[in-house]
């Protein structure tokens, strides 16, 4: 399949944490209300993610920014990881544990939906 529109596609030139070998996905970052984060579906899916977030919250200690990723996975038809397997979720390498509530920068959910 072809990639997302430029419109929705993390320009990957930019980002220097980015490695290409352990993704094969296209990556674009919803803003809530900018451009396909403010459109049908994701606006609805974003809606539901705010509403787990204080939900969550309730329950855990979620401090800082909220950010919306969405990625596509083109499945075998895609580049490869590099090490010949299609395209795949990978658990993030920036998702360190903490037991330091004052942590303030490291993630602390992840959402995947299929």
């Amino acid at each position: 399949p072809a990639p997302p529109p430029p419109a929705t596609r993390h320009n990957a030139g930019d980002d220097v944490f980015r490695d290409r070998q352990a993704r094969g996905d296209w990556i674009g970052w919803l803003h809530v209300d900018d451009g396909p984060g403010a459109q049908a579906p994701f606006c609805g899916v974003i809606a539901r993610l705010a509403q787990m977030q204080k939900e969550l919250a309730a329950v855990i200690q979620l401090h800082g920014l909220t950010e919306y990723q969405s990625a596509l996975y083109p499945g075998k038809q895609g580049p490869t990881n590099g090490d010949g397997a299609a395209p795949h979720y990978e658990r993030h390498r920036d998702a360190f544990p903490t037991d330091d509530p004052a942590d303030e920068a490291q993630r602390r959910v992840t959402i995947v939906s299929y």
